[in-house]
């Protein structure tokens, strides 16, 4: 959907939601704001219910759901208004830079991703936006924020030098332990209907049965009945991540779950562990080329991000003041670390 470049943008300005509002007010001889509002933010103030209609737009895009506690509430109330400085922050860069995304730009990128997500189904798309309370516009809005932003990086980062050889190559000699295909295992697996039934198999299980004759006796995965329920050898990335957390928790020979995934209850066993094979410098040059430019634009993004902070004239009411006014949100900072590298039989 988005460049390479820009998919570090979108991780990092994903909480930029449309319909946030702001009006100029006078300026004032001291910092005192009005009684409803979260911040001013060069001279506008940005109110409670514009704070409330964000969350509200990321809770529906998203599933963000504030915290029921007080004390998480309070510290969620606080990163938001932060995270929507931020976000306000960025539009003002952008509008300055006259970085412009036409309706035409962005309608694409928007049939773009129905195409992508619902096959081209656009009649399904109008209905979750109904079902959501999210308006087109709304979605329009946010594809032209995240489309502005991702120019403000490439700008940004133009001029950050790619990685050389030698430095992969210096990533490779650090890091060489870690470079070799995924561990793989043999995995054997019963799918069942409930929990409790998944319980009942891992009992008979843990009297001593066997795991091939529960299998042809229990799972309702008829590809494996047969087999007694053999899955074959897999990497941790070919399965569920709930079900390869339970697989790849234990050692050889030892049955995990129940588990729950998409197909019911799972109670499975590991055959044999298959260690990944080491993987020569060629075999990953490419990927920790990608990986350490990526990670050197972050870089300077974050600097510049805190830059964009630390000269920002922002002023909070004090139950949305953050503890650090200045430090980067964490949203828009994360550590880009080098990708593992790619399984070259893939």
């Amino acid at each position: 959907m988005l460049s390479r470049r820009q998919w570090a943008v979108v991780l990092l300005v994903g909480a930029a939601v449309a319909g946030v509002a702001t009006w100029q007010v006078a300026a004032a001889d001291d910092d005192e704001l009005p009684a409803d509002a979260v911040m001013r933010i060069h001279g506008s103030v940005v109110t409670t219910s514009e704070l409330e209609t964000r969350v509200a737009g990321l809770e529906a895009l998203y599933g963000v759901k504030p915290p029921t506690d007080d004390p998480g509430r309070a510290a969620f109330d606080r990163d938001a208004a932060k995270s929507l400085a931020m976000s306000l922050l960025l539009e003002r860069e952008a509008a300055d830079r006259e970085i412009v995304i036409s309706e035409k730009q962005s309608r694409a990128e928007l049939d773009k991703i129905i195409g992508e997500r619902l096959g081209g189904d656009r009649q399904q798309f109008l209905t979750f936006l109904g079902d959501e309370g999210i308006s087109e516009k709304q979605v329009l809005a946010e594809i032209v924020r995240t489309l502005q932003t991702s120019e403000l990086f490439d700008q940004v980062t133009a001029d950050v030098p790619d990685a050389t050889v030698e430095d992969a190559r210096k990533e490779y000699d650090a890091r060489r332990a870690q470079m070799t295909t995924p561990e793989r295992r043999h995995l054997r697996n019963i799918v069942v209907a409930d929990e409790a039934s998944a319980r009942r198999v891992a009992d008979r299980l843990a009297k001593g049965e066997p795991f091939a004759e529960v299998a042809r006796s229990e799972t309702l995965d008829q590809s494996t009945r047969k087999s007694g329920g053999d899955l074959g050898t897999l990497a941790a990335g070919e399965l569920e991540p709930a079900y390869a957390e339970a697989a790849f928790a234990v050692g050889e020979g030892e049955v995990f779950g129940p588990v729950e995934s998409q197909y019911g209850w799972n109670v499975g066993r590991v055959e044999k562990v298959v260690a990944g094979d080491p993987l020569a410098f060629e075999d990953v040059q490419v990927t920790l080329l990608e990986a350490l430019t990526t990670r050197r634009q972050l870089d300077a993004w974050r600097s510049w991000l805190a830059g964009l902070l630390e000269d920002a004239q922002v002023t909070y009411a004090d139950r949305y003041r953050p503890e650090d006014p200045t430090e980067v949100p964490a949203s828009y900072d994360e550590p880009a670390e080098p990708a593992e590298p790619a399984d070259p039989e893939e």
